[in-house]
């Protein structure tokens, strides 16, 4: 039940962070991005993945 919550937090926090920061980069392109919506999908994955790793360390 912890990992859910913790989950469910990480991935909302994730999303907000994804739009402030591709909010950042197109300000410094100066206009929307093409592929904004793929753009979106790279920085969000990579947050879920680094996500994953730190809520769920391996059990070595």
């Amino acid at each position: 039940m912890e990992f859910a919550l913790l989950y469910t937090l990480g991935a909302i926090a994730a999303y907000f962070f994804s739009d402030w920061a591709l909010n950042r980069v197109e300000a410094v392109y100066g206009k929307q991005i093409p592929y904004r919506n793929f753009l979106f999908f790279i920085i969000l994955f990579g947050l879920a993945f680094i996500m994953m790793f730190i809520i769920n360390p391996s059990e070595q």
